[in-house]
C-alpha cells in the first residue's frame, strides 16, 4: 500500500488513516456492511472506504484526500459539535482527537439503526446483573467499531458513610493514560491509571455531601487496543488546547513502550505507533507499523523500514509516541 499525499497540514490524517487500514480484518467487517447495505446516509463511510479503495489500487489523488478533510470539517459540527468543534478550522488538527472523532461517525453509521442513541447502563448489585448489563450493552452497541474498539469500562461508587454503591457500564474506544505520571512504562501507567480515588459528592441515601471511594474497571478489553497517551498539560482535559490562546505545554518525557502487555488473561502485541514531533501549531505526525518482524513507518509519501537502532530508540527511549495499537495475538 502506498503512503497518502501529504495536502497542506492533513499528516494528522495521514497516520491515522493509515493505522486503520493496516487493520485487515477491521476493513473486511466495514466492507461487508458498506457494499451490502442500501443506505444512503454512509458519508463518512463512503469517504473512508473509497480512500481506501483509492490507495490500494495506487489511484490515490491529492484532491481526493483534500475533500475527504473537507466533510470532515462540515458536518461534524452539526453532528457531534459539543465533542469536537475544532474540525471547522483550518488549520493542522490533532490526531487523537480526529481519531475519536472519525471511530465515533464510523459507528454511528454502521451500527443497527435501531439500536437509537447511546446508553449508559446503570445498576446497583454486582455478579450476574453485571454479567448481564455487560451483555445487553455489547450486543445494544454492535458495530464493526466496538468489535475492534469498545473496551468496555465499569466505574463504581461506594459510599464511605452508608456503604451506597452504583455502578456503570460504558463503552471506550480508546484508553487516555497520562505520561507525567510516576510510571515509565505503558503497563504501568495503565495500571496506575485505574487505581481507586476518593471524590466528594451528594449520596443518593445519606442525602448529604459524603465521601466516596471510585473504582474504574476495564471489564472487557477491546480486539485492537487503542491506548492515547496525554502529553499535554491542561487543567479539564484535552480537546481545549488547539483553540487556547495560552501557550500549551507538551511533556517529552521518555517512556517504553512495552512490546507485549499482559492484563490478567489478556495479552496485546505493540502493532503501530502515531508520533508527534513539533508543537501544537507546526507540529508533524508519523506512523509505525509492525510487519511480519519489521517496523516500517509511515511518513506522508515516504515509506521507509527502520533499522534495529530505530527500533529500540522507537520502544525504549520515545519520547514522541502518541496513539498506540495493541493487537490480541493470534492463537
Amino acid at each position: 500500500m502506498q503512503g497518502l499525499t501529504n495536502i497542506g497540514n492533513t499528516c494528522y490524517m495521514n497516520s491515522v488513516l493509515q493505522m486503520l487500514y493496516k487493520l485487515e480484518q477491521l476493513m473486511l467487517d466495514i466492507d461487508e456492511i458498506y457494499t451490502n447495505s442500501k443506505e444512503n446516509s454512509f458519508l463518512i463511510t463512503y469517504y473512508f472506504m473509497e480512500t481506501f479503495y483509492l490507495m490500494n489500487n495506487h489511484e490515490m489523488k491529492p484532491e481526493w484526500l483534500n475533500q475527504f478533510r473537507q466533510v470532515i470539517w462540515q458536518i461534524t459540527p452539526l453532528l457531534i459539535s459539543s465533542q469536537y468543534p475544532q474540525f471547522k478550522l483550518n488549520e493542522q488538527q490533532d490526531a487523537q482527537e480526529f481519531l475519536l472523532a472519525l471511530l465515533d461517525m464510523l459507528h454511528e453509521e454502521l451500527r443497527n439503526p435501531l439500536s437509537g442513541k447511546i446508553p449508559i447502563f446503570e445498576f446497583q448489585q454486582d455478579g450476574e446483573v453485571v454479567l448481564t448489563s455487560l451483555i445487553s450493552y455489547i450486543e445494544f452497541e454492535k458495530s464493526p467499531i466496538t468489535k475492534h474498539f469498545g473496551n468496555i469500562i465499569r466505574t463504581q461508587i461506594i459510599c464511605q458513610s452508608c456503604n451506597y454503591s452504583n455502578n456503570k457500564l460504558e463503552i471506550a474506544f480508546s484508553l487516555l493514560i497520562n505520561v507525567e505520571s510516576s510510571k515509565n512504562t505503558v503497563l504501568e501507567m495503565l495500571q496506575q491509571s485505574f487505581n481507586k480515588e476518593a471524590v466528594k459528592m451528594k449520596c443518593p441515601k445519606c442525602e448529604l455531601e459524603r465521601r466516596f471511594d471510585k473504582q474504574t474497571t476495564v471489564l472487557k478489553y477491546s480486539e485492537q487496543l487503542l491506548i492515547c497517551l496525554n502529553r499535554y498539560r491542561i487543567p479539564g482535559g484535552l480537546i481545549d488546547r488547539w483553540w487556547n490562546g495560552n501557550e500549551i505545554q507538551k511533556s517529552t518525557k521518555s517512556i517504553t513502550l512495552t512490546n507485549k502487555l499482559i492484563m490478567g488473561k489478556c495479552e496485546k502485541i505493540l502493532i503501530g505507533i502515531v508520533d508527534h514531533s513539533g508543537s501544537k501549531d507546526k507540529g508533524h505526525y508519523r506512523y509505525f507499523h509492525l510487519s511480519g518482524n519489521d517496523w516500517v513507518c509511515f511518513n506522508d509519501a515516504k515509506i521507509n523500514l527502520l533499522c534495529e537502532q530505530s527500533i529500540q530508540k522507537l520502544i525504549h527511549q520515545n519520547e514522541t509516541s502518541y496513539i498506540l495499537l495493541y493487537s490480541k495475538l493470534s492463537s
